[in-house]
Formats: structure tokens, C-alpha cells, sequence
């Protein structure tokens, strides 16, 4: 849940996410405003506070980084405007592109209690944001207002 934009949620929506492709395929990753099954993630946890985040709804399907993203530039936007988040469908037994679904967690000193970011263990520099204004989830080149986050623990 983002910290800094209330009751913001990431949302990932795993429909024709099958095959792996490089890129992603379908589906999307997105902003919701309430916590249904679409925002709900298994937490994997790795070695050096990195995690990935396998949907709960849809098997082997991520929160990912395209293999071959769009460059970032100076503004810490994508060229073009195009937002590097995708959906990623990775088995472990395959290894392809794993660490593009891999996000190390920042425990953030002087802000609200609990607070963490997500940084890109493939784009180093690189945090999950959550922008409600533009209503996406992306990356952004520093930890400020929109890359905030806390992490909610439901039991199913």
C-alpha cells in the first residue's frame, strides 16, 4: 500500500499471462483504490532484503522489470513516456529473467513508521512508484512522495 497516497494499492491484473516472453505479455500493473484479490501478492523473500512479488490470483505470474525496458533518461521517466512495469510469468526451473522480478527492500529512516521502498535489483537506482495523478504504477529514479510504501499482511 503506498504511504504516501492513501488507501493506493499496486494492482496486477495476470489475465493472458501465460508463456514466458522477454517483454511481459498482457496483462498490466496498475493503481487500485480498493484491496480485492488483484492487489494481493505471495511475498517471496531471497538473500540481501530482496523479494518478488508472485500473484496471488494468477500462478507464476510477477510484478516485473521487461527484460529489455526502455532506457531511463535524466528525468527518471521512460522515453516516450512508457512505464517499465510489466507482468512477467516466471518459473523458477527456468531462470530466465528472475532477477527482473527481484525488488530489494529499503527500510526508510525519518519517515512514518514502517516505511519501505522498492528497488529494481536489475535497474539499480530504479523504485517501484505509485503516481496517482497519472493513476500508474512505474519506476522512478529516487525515493520521494510516490515511492513510499508499506506492506499490509493478509490471511486468506
Amino acid at each position: 500500500m503506498s504511504a504516501s497516497a492513501t488507501k493506493r494499492f499496486v494492482s496486477l491484473n495476470g489475465e493472458n499471462v501465460n508463456p514466458f516472453e522477454r517483454n511481459g505479455t498482457g496483462g498490466s500493473i496498475d493503481i487500485a483504490l480498493t484491496l480485492t484479490t488483484s492487489e494481493t501478492f505471495e511475498l517471496e523473500q531471497y538473500q540481501n532484503n530482496e523479494v518478488a512479488f508472485q500473484s496471488s490470483v494468477y500462478h507464476n505470474v510477477y510484478v516485473g522489470v521487461g527484460c529489455n525496458s526502455q532506457e531511463l533518461n535524466s528525468t527518471n521517466t521512460a522515453r516516450g513516456g512508457g512505464d517499465t512495469l510489466n507482468c512477467q510469468y516466471v518459473r523458477t526451473d527456468t531462470g530466465l529473467c528472475w532477477e527482473n522480478t527481484r525488488f530489494k527492500i529499503h527500510t526508510l529512516q525519518g519517515y512514518g513508521s514502517g516505511e519501505i521502498a522498492f528497488e529494481s535489483v536489475a535497474f539499480p537506482g530504479r523504485y517501484l512508484s505509485l503516481d496517482p495523478g497519472k493513476k500508474k504504477a512505474n519506476l522512478h529514479g529516487s525515493i520521494g512522495h510516490f515511492e513510499r510504501f508499506h506492506l499490509l499482511s493478509v490471511v486468506r
